[in-house]
């Protein structure tokens, strides 16, 4: 490769910014690919290392330290970090300590917690018109209306 190669892509790597240059990083799996060049904020395309790649089909994105990489050619993720010297946990930050101030209160997104209220509901629903109907219930549906209520009453917390 050539020296004005290497330089454009220890650019292209943030070689120059303020994170540290290691094998555990961004910096170093972009410095490690060809043809790598930026699509968006975190977001770029090169060629896989994993197989005989001439035009790129890889894509890496950042997504808040978490590197996600996706081979077109249909490369896992395991045999791309291998072609470059990493292991799959180089994918992922270091774990931090997590204080009460970091955790999220809602930690879920709402529309999922919707999703699954809606589930529960529908079982609360359903016993409820056979419970009008004069059906009796089975010690199943019993236990299952039970969980749908403690799920539904969970939501709330």
């Amino acid at each position: 490769m050539a020296t004005k190669e290497k330089a454009t892509l220890a650019q292209v790597a943030g070689e120059n910014s303020h994170s540290n240059y290691t094998k555990h990083g961004i910096d170093y799996l972009l410095a490690q690919l060809h043809k790598v060049r930026q699509t968006g904020h975190g977001r770029w395309i090169g060629c896989c290392p994993s197989h005989n790649d001439k035009s790129p089909s890889l894509t890496i994105r950042d997504d808040d330290g978490v590197i996600l990489l996706k081979c077109f050619a249909g490369c896992s993720a395991y045999e791309i970090v291998s072609a470059v010297g990493m292991e799959m946990s180089n994918l992922f930050p270091e774990q931090r300590e997590y204080s009460k101030q970091n955790i999220s209160k809602n930690p879920f997104p709402a529309a999922d917690v919707l999703r699954c209220i809606q589930m529960e509901a529908l079982i609360v629903a359903v016993t409820a018109c056979n419970i009008v109907k004069d059906t009796s219930l089975s010690d199943k549906e019993k236990n299952r209306l039970l969980i749908a209520a403690a799920r539904i009453g969970g939501a709330y917390v």
